[in-house]
């Protein structure tokens, strides 16, 4: 009788973590597994370390298999920050290039687009919001620690003697 409550919560416990992984909502996926709805119990469910470690499988499955890394959120990232509408026209002019005569960086960047309905050619054309990206950039570079806000609208710089001598 034991064996067979252990298998019920087993498969329990994996179906809360495959329910999790659909939508990230903790009572949601509780729920979805069987189980009577309790945030508490779902919570707590949640926070065991089996539990963390099987979605933890899961996830890096994911990102293994749509080649999600570090490395290709920086490249993204970077495209969006570092973009130039310079580089969406024919030198000198105001005329856009063809999508694919623009620069790579350029096309992973571009928000949003408008076509001529005739021609196709490019009559609009948006880029991602820079400082996002570059705000994003500097969070995960930290090049805020050290900085802490000191009232409302205000930054405070704090300094140690290294950062003088630089």
């Amino acid at each position: 009788m034991t064996t067979i409550d252990l298998n019920l919560s087993q498969r329990r416990y994996e179906r809360f973590v495959r329910e999790y992984t659909v939508d990230r909502n903790v009572s949601a996926a509780y729920i979805r597994a069987g189980y009577v709805g309790n945030a508490s119990n779902a919570k707590r469910l949640f926070e065991t370390i089996e539990i963390q470690v099987a979605i933890a499988q899961i996830d890096c499955e994911v990102y293994h298999k749509i080649d999600l890394t570090v490395e290709r959120i920086m490249e993204e990232y970077t495209k969006l920050a570092f973009a130039e509408m310079v580089d969406v026209y024919y030198p000198g002019t105001k005329v856009f290039l063809p999508l694919d005569e623009m620069p790579d960086n350029v096309r992973g960047a571009i928000e949003s687009i408008e076509l001529d309905e005739i021609t196709g050619q490019i009559t609009k054309l948006k880029l991602s919001n820079k400082k996002g990206a570059l705000d994003s950039l500097a969070k995960i570079m930290n090049m805020f620690e050290g900085h802490q806000k000191a009232g409302s609208g205000e930054i405070k710089i704090v300094m140690d003697e290294k950062d003088l001598k630089a």
